[in-house]
C-alpha cells in the first residue's frame, strides 16, 4: 500500500486558493452589516455593494497609474507629496 501524498495543486492555484477565501469571507461577513444599515433594503444593498466595487475600481487604477508615474519606494506618502507638495 502506497501511504505518500501526492501533488495535486501547484503554487498559483494555492495562492488563487488562499486569496478566494480571504475576499469571500470578507464578503459573507460584511452583508449583514450593509443589509442592517439599509433597513434590510435587498436593491439598496446591492446598490451599497456596486457603489463601493466601483470606487474601489477607481482606487485601484489610480494607484496602478501612480504606480508607473512615481518610481518611489514609499507609496501612498510619496504619492501625495508628488501631487500636492510636501
Amino acid at each position: 500500500m502506497n501511504n505518500q501524498l501526492e501533488r495535486k495543486y501547484g503554487l498559483f492555484t494555492a495562492i488563487c486558493m488562499v486569496v478566494g477565501i480571504v475576499i469571500g469571507s470578507g464578503v459573507f461577513f460584511k452583508a449583514q452589516t450593509i443589509l442592517t444599515r439599509t433597513g434590510g433594503d435587498m436593491p439598496l444593498g446591492i446598490l451599497a455593494w456596486l457603489i463601493g466595487g466601483a470606487i474601489m475600481l477607481v482606487c485601484l487604477l489610480t494607484f496602478a497609474f501612480m504606480g508607473q508615474k512615481y518610481e518611489r519606494v514609499n507609496g501612498l506618502v510619496d504619492y501625495s507629496e508628488a501631487t500636492v507638495g510636501p
